[in-house]
């Protein structure tokens, strides 16, 4: 058997991020190419020598610049008192994002394709690592039986044969292990606060005693249904979390957003990683992020939770005066409830919105998030 020591290594990327825009750097010393608000630029160079070279080879829009005091979200939606409904974002059922490989912004491709290249390599690495693993186990196995069966005459050699398995497995492991895209991340002053406020605000987040991912809203006939409801919702409970994604070193964690029905989105400064279990990649300035804020009165069927606000209730089933139908012996009470749903869109395709039992929490963090994402647009208020 051949072996092959097997080690690729990726150049390495700097993003500067500050309320100016974004500068992202991808590549080594003398090579390396440089996304800004002016374009791509290839910048090459003969270290030691002097000589050196900057090529524009691309060029695309940027928004206006200048300073931001956004005001918290707009949450003036809601319905009104006394008119509760299972409402959501008013779109049409399902809500999910396009294809992940398609919603990537254009100025973040190279960095993409990056990232892809780096998936792949630790994808193959580790199914070869799995197959070997095996290879080692019956090389082990094979020095026993014969250890057994000739009286040890060729441990010696069945040894060796080990030896030289168990040494290629280690630099498969180690070859992963060096797999990896160091993302260097600097922010200006005024960035990192605005980072600060987003970790802060989304580590309470998290702490919500329910998250769903908002699935599907449909148009309900209230008097078929005999409900106070004007919208179905479909959902299903998702956890958010600090995460690292295992290709990407960086210093800082991402925001790791649970998608239960696409790619998980992983918000990193500046940008947002979306990986589905296809293991395809997608990529999303967060300047391009849409972000939107509804209240959602929520007619509770199943338990409530203990952090959600009772705005009132209503029963199982209902008349059209909001009277309970005395036709159903049954009939039982139901919580409504106040829930935050944020949405996630771009005209790429990203289309994602979550609901959460904690209003304010869910004011706060959208809150953060706009600033944040304002301020690296260098959006005017």
């Amino acid at each position: 058997m051949k072996f092959r020591k097997r080690v690729k290594l990726f150049p390495g990327v700097n993003i500067n991020l500050s309320q100016a825009g974004i500068s992202t750097t991808i590549g080594v010393k003398g090579a390396s190419v440089n996304i800004g608000k002016k374009g791509m630029y290839l910048n090459t160079s003969i270290p030691g020598t002097g000589l050196y070279n900057r090529t524009k080879i691309a060029s695309f829009n940027t928004p206006a610049q200048g300073p931001l005091a956004p005001a918290p979200p707009n949450t003036s939606t809601q319905p009104a008192p006394g008119h509760p409904t299972a409402e959501a974002p008013a779109t049409e059922s399902p809500i999910a994002s396009k294809n992940v490989e398609a919603i990537t912004s254009p100025n973040l491709e190279g960095l993409k394709q990056t990232l892809i290249d780096c998936y792949k390599e630790r994808n193959l690495l580790t199914q070869e690592i799995a197959n070997y693993k095996a290879v080692v186990q019956n090389a082990k196995d094979l020095r026993l039986l014969m250890y057994f069966l000739i009286v040890g005459f060729f441990t010696p050699y069945f040894k060796k044969r080990v030896a030289k398995r168990v040494a290629y497995l280690n630099e498969l492991i180690e070859s992963l292990n060096q797999c990896v895209i160091n993302v260097d991340i600097e922010c200006d002053e005024p960035m990192t606060i605005s980072q600060n406020f987003v970790n802060e605000a989304f580590d309470d987040l998290i702490t919500c005693h329910y998250i769903w991912d908002w699935l599907g809203s449909n148009r309900i006939d209230r008097a078929v249904q005999r409900t106070r409801a004007s919208v179905a919702i479909s959902r299903k409970r998702v956890a958010f979390a600090f995460a690292e994604l295992p290709f990407v070193k960086s210093t800082y964690e991402a925001l790791h957003l649970e998608n239960a029905n696409g790619g998980d989105l992983y918000i990193y400064p500046g940008f947002i990683i979306i990986l589905n279990k296809q293991k395809e990649l997608g990529m999303v300035d967060l300047r391009k992020l849409k972000i939107d804020f509804k209240t959602s009165n929520f007619i509770e069927e199943d338990v409530t939770p203990d952090d959600a606000e009772i705005v009132d209730t209503t029963w199982k089933w209902v008349n059209k005066n909001g009277m309970p139908d005395r036709r159903y012996a049954n009939n039982y009470e139901i919580d409504i409830c106040q829930y935050g749903v944020i949405t996630l869109s771009t005209s790429k395709g990203l289309h994602e919105a979550y609901g959460f039992s904690n209003f304010d929490k869910a004011v706060n963090f959208v809150s953060a998030l706009t600033l944040y994402r304002d301020n690296l647009k260098g959006k005017k208020a």
